[in-house]
């Protein structure tokens, strides 16, 4: 009864062990439905010589195939292409966390930022290697799921460690503003930053710079004026009150201060002109000395 059992068993065990697969390292790639792997394959496959899933690398373009990235908390989805690599360099090709990981190449080291793809060597004319970087295992910091940029009105970045940031330029026109004739107007935005600024010419109440009359000596008969001058006093306006005043005591002034009865009347004319004359208020006629009057506007 034991050996009639023995023997079914042994026939058993000779079939399993036929069934079981053989390995190797050696076998070439080949395509393969992703059902097989539950659906998941890595994506975004640097194409080399052996690649049948994606078109074949040619002169110093990378075929990369498609793929899928939770790129910071939002699935970005790469339908394949190429990119152009460095000749005569070491490409690091990888999933730039700060363009929706869209594939992308660059001569200098994988950063924290980085997703990488691959690393490439070329010469002056092609691809000679393709090292796979491909692989599941990020370190948090390489999510992309930090602040690496800052955009707006103040830019630093992309990068890691410190970054120098740069205020954006609002005003077209930096630099001193205002002088001696001039006042500052300030153009500001909702944010409070100065966006203009502009010169404007001081007047009114401000005045202008003051002249001065030279009145030669004369003869004026009774309650009368001599004809009447005019002066250049640049920023006149007719709206503006002009007064004169004594350059020096005119006591000693024939027709003048307190035993003269001469009079100097002075008056905005026109832009930028003042009139002048002088006349007697008395009932006899008055021979008058010379006389400087300083002249002012307001």
């Amino acid at each position: 009864m034991k050996r009639n059992l023995i023997w079914p068993l042994l026939f058993l065990m000779a079939h399993v062990a036929s069934a079981q697969n053989p390995q190797t390292q050696a076998a070439p790639l080949y395509g393969v439905n992703a059902k097989y792997t539950n659906g998941v394959a890595p994506g975004y496959m640097p194409c080399g010589a052996a690649a049948t899933s994606c078109a074949s690398t040619s002169g110093l373009n990378l075929s990369v195939g498609p793929g899928t990235a939770n790129c910071a908390g939002t699935i970005e989805t790469y339908s394949g292409g190429t990119l152009t690599m460095t000749a005569s360099a070491t490409n690091y090709v990888y999933l730039d966390t700060s363009a929706s990981c869209a594939p992308a190449v660059k001569t200098t080291t994988f950063t924290s930022t980085d997703i990488p793809i691959a690393t490439v060597l070329t010469n002056g004319t092609g691809v000679t290697s393709i090292s796979d970087d491909r692989t599941p295992f990020v370190t948090p910091g390489s999510s992309g799921s930090g602040i690496t940029q800052l955009t707006g009105d103040v830019t630093a970045g992309p990068g890691s460690g410190s970054q120098a940031a740069t205020l954006a330029t609002v005003n077209s026109g930096p630099g001193v503003c205002g002088d001696s004739t001039h006042v500052c107007q300030i153009t500001t935005d909702a944010k409070g930053r100065t966006t203009a600024q502009t010169p404007i010419a001081i007047s009114g109440g401000g005045g202008i710079g003051d002249t001065t009359v030279s009145v030669s000596a004369g003869t004026q008969s009774s309650n009368s004026c001599s004809s009447s001058t005019n002066v250049t006093m640049t920023g006149l306006t007719t709206s503006m009150v002009v007064s004169a005043g004594y350059s020096a005591n005119p006591a000693s002034l024939t027709g003048w201060g307190s035993v003269g009865g001469m009079v100097f009347q002075i008056w905005p004319s026109a832009a930028n002109t003042a009139t002048w004359e002088v006349c007697n208020q008395t009932a006899s006629s008055i021979t008058y000395s010379a006389i400087t009057f300083n002249v002012e506007a307001q």
